[in-house]
């Protein structure tokens, strides 16, 4: 995509303030496309002339996009590392070594989430960088975290799509046969929605991780679902 090793992070307003409040403050993208729904729609607008304000270099390439929480710029590389910028300045605040990161961080309260090449799914205290506990799953993943009342879900190439405890134990999976779940979930109330290479649509209680229901995409996919109001929206690789 041309951004190996740099993340040209163009962060052209100051979208986040530091707070004393674990909370995001209401201009920070703390999950991938911004909120629980994935809908990918920010609240803040933009000038009418951008321009770059810092860059950050990295080893190897950045594949997956920003999370912004009070103040810091959380980023994985593929170099192995999980960073934390500083907003105003692009100045490192700490770095994190796990296995080469494609996905996007996540931020819930005052920890930061992410999943690496090996198979391993990571807790890290968002101020200073230390794990707190990290999960082994089956395969790469490639999901962002997404998050229900307490507990974390994500996506893996082992065909699962995981939830996990605030503390890091197995609460649910759920098997998608045939593929990897690429995706990150997207949760509406007490449902969540998966879907990969069995070309189905499925549609998960978030407390039980059982299904609701299915429905029948006629194509793979490993693009993440967003909701609006009472519609889903998915795009397939069958174009």
């Amino acid at each position: 995509m041309g951004f190996c090793g740099v993340v040209a992070v163009a962060l052209l307003l100051a979208l986040a303030r530091t707070s004393v409040a674990k909370g995001p403050s209401p201009g920070d993208w703390p999950v991938f496309r911004g909120n629980t729904l994935q809908t990918g729609v920010a609240a803040s607008t933009l000038p009418d002339q951008l321009e770059v304000r810092w860059t950050f270099k990295t080893k190897d390439a950045v594949e997956g996009s920003a999370a912004i929480v009070r103040g810091t710029v959380y980023v994985g590389s593929q170099d192995e590392y999980l960073y934390a910028i500083d907003l105003a300045t692009g100045k490192e605040k700490w770095k994190f070594k796990a296995a080469p990161i494609k996905v996007t961080p996540s931020v819930y309260q005052d920890a930061v989430y992410v999943g690496d090449g090996d198979g391993w799914f990571h807790c890290l205290d968002a101020a200073s960088g230390k794990e707190r506990w990290k999960f082994e799953a089956g395969a790469e993943i490639t999901s962002a975290a997404n998050f229900s009342g307490g507990n974390v879900l994500f996506g893996c190439g082992d065909e699962n799509l995981y939830c996990l405890s605030a503390h890091g134990k197995l609460v649910w999976k759920f098997k998608v046969a045939g593929g990897p779940v690429l995706g990150s979930p997207a949760i509406a109330g007490e449902r969540t929605f998966v879907s990969g290479c069995d070309s189905t649509l499925h549609v998960i209680d978030i407390t039980k991780g059982t299904e609701l229901g299915a429905v029948a995409l006629q194509g793979q996919t490993g693009s993440t679902t967003a909701v609006v109001g009472d519609h889903l929206y998915v795009g397939t690789m069958s174009n």
